[in-house]
């Protein structure tokens, strides 16, 4: 016996739902495959789900990651190959009275440092601001800007996000300063 697995998704930001499918090789329907996680950090895997597979022997399981995870199927006697899902912080940024900014993540992202970075005229992102977050995973800061609009994003690097995590961009937004 042999069952496969896959991800639709191997990269993706905290809060993401990605889809675990596969399939067993007898293709019958009404068998049933175990599905385990194992959480980066995490000694050994744990059983997730057991999903019962339908036509053609095919299976499919939400999950909704909140640190980089491996996750194997497995059905009588046979394993899978395990398959990943990377995660990235989400990261949220907007503009009241300055700039605000808050990193999600499945842990605390308090004291790390986001960097605001600025779109050049060459189309390079350039860092002009580095911030703290303060104990809720959240900064309120001020940035001396350019006259005329800037293209702006927040950054958090892969070494600011830890070990389990991808680094992160917020998305980008546009602020324009009269002169």
């Amino acid at each position: 016996p042999a069952v496969t697995l896959a991800t639709s998704q191997p990269q993706i930001s905290y809060g993401t739902v990605v889809t675990l499918s596969g399939q067993i090789n007898s293709k019958k329907a009404g068998e049933n495959v175990q599905l385990s996680h194992q959480p980066y950090g995490q000694a050994s895997e744990i059983l997730l789900a057991t999903v019962i597979t339908g036509v053609d022997g095919t299976f499919a399981y939400n999950v909704s990651p909140k640190i980089l995870t491996t996750y194997r199927a497995k059905w009588k006697t046979a394993s899978s190959l395990v398959v990943s899902t990377a995660v990235a912080p989400s990261i949220s940024f907007g503009r009241l009275n300055g700039f605000v900014t808050r990193v999600f993540a499945g842990r605390s992202m308090a004291r790390k440092q986001v960097q605001l970075q600025r779109r050049s005229s060459f189309g390079q992102w350039v860092t002009i601001k580095r911030v703290s977050l303060d104990l809720s995973s959240r900064a309120r800061f001020r940035a001396l800007l350019p006259c005329g609009a800037n293209r702006l994003r927040i950054a958090m690097s892969v070494n600011q996000a830890g070990a389990g995590y991808l680094g992160a961009f917020s998305r980008e937004i546009t602020y324009r300063r009269a002169c």
